[in-house]
């Protein structure tokens, strides 16, 4: 409407500026009554209603900025939003649904009642980002909050065909730790201006110093393509790895999992009072004997087996062993012999959530290989040049970076040590996150037992009470040592950590308490504690501080012990081996050399997209 009655392109003077004076929730201004002749009363309404959505609550959303001046002084890595900035950003999204703000068009059809997806990243840009920048000054998003900046912790990455819940869902729950700004290059850098000229030089583009200043890269993936068909987000990977950036992917809270829980809480209840009513009870001697023998050994199955069934089963064993051993202590007055199967109860609730979690692993790799077939090559971009630039950088090194969205799609991030691991030969699919049930396993056998042992295993120690006490102490100690020095690990090594610390420590002294329980010795728990507080406990600790890294370099069979260690966490439905042309070396990646420092840097997204969406948004206002 507005083009065929000669009118000029957003930006310029006349209906834009009322468009923007709308936008910021004022009325259209009487004096300029071209915009009523030429734009429908539906459109007007839009825009009125945009800006009485936003600035919701009689409050004023946001101030006006002289955007050009913002962005001419303010530092581009300094153009960040918080967490909480985030949050408000997908409420105005909602509220602008619902007031009819936002609306679905031609090339994207959203659902306004969907919550869970939402319109496209370009949409919203479109509709939301740019007129409201227009309306305050031309300023992004970022700095219309913080006019003076934010020091960048966190750089997020997306290939701008996420639905913008999605997006920001994924975001929010995948939030680094100890991460207070992140940038993000569609609320970061000003849509309304010229994004052009902030890219004519790369290497001191905004991306370019963001991606340089942040501690780590946010990969947000989505349901539709994978982001590195994109050569800019391949690239931007890229160039993440050679400046040492952690690089990890965004996922979503994996569903059902509270639900889940509670029902193997109930099944268990359920199988308990079944064996307590209707089975009539054991002898003391065969009551001793359940756990070791049929609890204990599908603890260490479950380490073993991948499968989601064969996961499902195993749980589900689980608790039926736990309930059949708990209902028989207590009919024979035997609480040690009840509080324990409990204890083993809340073990594989913990592995039914390490199931759903495996799921939703499968889940996100599979969005991260949509489409992409590994291959450089076949990575696209809107403007040809920009893949003839990106190719020319990194010429004789595309194994490399082949190499390296491997790993980052297989292990779910990537880091120095996963690339070191991966070098070595070592499968890291599914190094990137550590299992519930593997943290809870060191921290009940070594924190909850001596402690059990200490209030319901007394009367056995007769004269050595003392001697026994301490020794539980101590190895109460270890164990609660070990969980602060988990949780201050980086997340690449929490899952070796885990599986470590499950299968070197928790199995081999569940199997030495079974071997004293079968063999009928006395006080079987306190004397497996004190082999436990010299042995089991030390070489728990001593994995915290010698790393994945320094078991690799152990000579002969350092790379085997990490490749047995990592078993368990292998996801074997999420690995993925792309089709290379030839084979990458094992040595180490070119991104370790300082040389590659020259290579030019550049954006993801902002470049596809500066030029289409600049133009789909004037003609869409």
């Amino acid at each position: 409407q507005v083009r065929s009655h000669g009118l000029k392109p957003f930006g310029s003077k006349g209906w834009a500026n009322n468009w923007a004076w709308m936008s910021a929730g004022l009325p259209p201004r009487q004096s300029d009554r071209s915009l009523r002749r030429v734009l429908s009363p539906g459109l007007v309404e839009r825009a009125f209603s945009l800006g009485q959505a936003l600035n919701h609550g009689g409050q004023t959303r946001f101030e006006w900025r002289d955007g050009k001046h913002l962005h001419r002084t303010v530092p581009p890595s300094r153009w960040c939003i918080t967490l909480s900035d985030l949050a408000d950003f997908r409420n105005d999204v909602s509220i602008a649904i619902a007031r009819g703000s936002i609306l679905p068009s031609g090339d994207d059809n959203f659902d306004p009642k969907d919550n869970r997806t939402g319109p496209r990243m370009a949409t919203i840009n479109q509709q939301l980002i740019v007129p409201v920048s227009a309306a305050n000054g031309h300023a992004s998003w970022a700095l219309l909050l913080h006019p003076d900046g934010l020091e960048c912790d966190v750089f997020v990455t997306h290939c701008w065909k996420e639905g913008v819940f999605e997006f920001v869902d994924k975001v929010l729950h995948s939030w680094p730790r100890r991460a207070a700004h992140a940038y993000c290059c569609m609320l970061s850098n000003p849509q309304t201006l010229d994004i052009q000229g902030l890219l004519a030089h790369p290497q001191s583009s905004p991306f370019a110093q963001a991606l340089r200043a942040a501690q780590s890269v946010l990969v947000v993936p989505n349901r539709h393509v994978s982001v590195y068909t994109r050569i800019w987000c391949v690239y931007e990977a890229f160039l993440a790895y050679s400046w040492g950036k952690p690089i990890f992917t965004a996922t979503t809270p994996a569903p059902g999992i509270t639900f889940h829980a509670l029902a193997v809480i109930v099944r268990f209840g359920f199988f308990f009072a079944l064996c307590y009513y209707a089975l009539p009870p054991l002898t003391h001697e065969g009551v001793d004997i359940l756990l070791p023998t049929f609890v204990i050994p599908l603890v260490a199955v479950s380490m073993f087996l991948r499968a989601p069934l064969a996961r499902l089963l195993i749980n589900e064993a689980g608790i039926i062993s736990c309930a059949l051993c708990g209902a028989n202590s207590l009919q024979l007055s035997q609480s040690e012999g009840f509080v324990f199967p409990c204890i083993f109860c809340a073990f594989f609730v913990c592995r039914e959530a390490d199931r759903l979690w495996a799921n939703q692993a499968e889940v996100e790799a599979a969005a991260l290989r949509q489409g992409f077939t590994g291959r450089l090559q076949d990575a696209a971009s809107s403007v040809a040049q920009d893949k003839a630039t990106i190719f020319e950088a990194i010429q004789g090194l595309e194994q490399d970076v082949e190499r390296a969205i491997e790993i980052l799609i297989v292990a779910g991030m990537t880091t120095p040590s996963l690339r070191s691991s991966a070098a070595s030969g070592v499968d890291i699919s599914g190094a990137g996150s550590w299992s519930l049930g593997m943290v809870f396993g060191p921290t009940a056998m070594f924190i909850l037992t001596p402690l059990i042992h200490i209030v319901l295993q007394r009367p056995c120690c007769g004269e050595l009470v003392v001697i026994a006490d301490v020794t539980c102490a101590v190895l109460a100690l270890q164990g609660f040592c070990w969980v602060v020095g988990f949780s201050c690990l980086s997340p690449d090594q929490r899952g070796f950590a885990a599986s470590f610390g499950m299968l070197a420590a928790v199995l081999p002294s569940n199997i030495l308490y079974a071997t004293l329980t079968m063999m009928g010795m006395a006080c079987s728990g306190r004397v497996s504690d004190a082999i436990d507080a010299v042995s089991f406990a030390p070489l728990l600790l001593l994995s915290l501080w010698y790393g994945m890294e320094r078991v690799i370099a152990i000579p002969c069979i350092g790379p085997w012990l990490v490749r047995s260690l990592m078993n368990p966490l292998r996801n074997d439905r999420a690995r993925w081996r792309p089709r290379v042309s030839s084979a990458g070396s094992v040595g180490p990646p070119a991104w370790c050399d300082p040389a590659f420092e020259q290579a030019s840097c550049s954006s993801d997204s902002s470049r596809d997209i500066s030029e289409t969406e600049e133009a789909n948004a004037s003609d869409s206002a």
